[in-house]
């Protein structure tokens, strides 16, 4: 049996994200069209820094934006290991954040290869990887063909745009 699809509309959607943001809890949002606009306005609202990771090639406004090759190698995602005194620490990657309060979305991750899904759900989302006060969202197409990794379908709130 299908699990019920229950729709909000963006101006439920940004209720709902000023929620999650709060309780610190992730969210997969599919849409198909874009919500960067929606969610930059939560980010406002709430008074929070925003960083938008795209894995989708969009030539506008590009300066708003951090364009992630999907063919990238994991130590892009999850940085590099560096030996401590207290053994071994992760030096995160330069695009992540690395300080203050916020909101990291990671738009059309359903672009990504299911692997790299995998690795980001598992550093970013769930991992340590942001800074206490962040909160990672991500975007998706319903009606995309690629393949979503199964952390993303079963492990993580799903939030559906009419």
């Amino acid at each position: 049996m299908e699990e019920e699809k229950i729709a909000v509309d963006l101006q439920q959607l940004k209720e709902i994200l000023k929620h999650y943001y709060k309780a610190k809890k992730p969210a997969f949002i599919w849409s198909s069209r874009d919500v960067k606009e929606t969610v930059r306005e939560v980010a406002q609202k709430l008074n929070l820094e925003i960083k938008i990771i795209a894995f989708e090639i969009d030539n506008l406004n590009t300066d708003k934006k951090c364009f992630i090759d999907t063919a990238l190698h994991p130590k892009d995602i999850i940085g590099l290991p560096a030996l401590t005194s207290d053994g071994i620490k992760w030096i995160k990657p330069e695009w992540l954040p690395h300080k203050g309060k916020g909101i990291l979305l990671l738009n059309r991750i359903d672009l990504a290869p299911p692997s790299m899904q995998r690795l980001i759900f598992q550093q970013i989302l769930h991992g340590n990887l942001l800074p206490e006060d962040w909160i990672a969202f991500c975007t998706g197409n319903p009606n995309s063909k690629s393949e979503i990794a199964s952390p993303f379908l079963d492990r993580i709130a799903h939030i559906w745009v009419k």
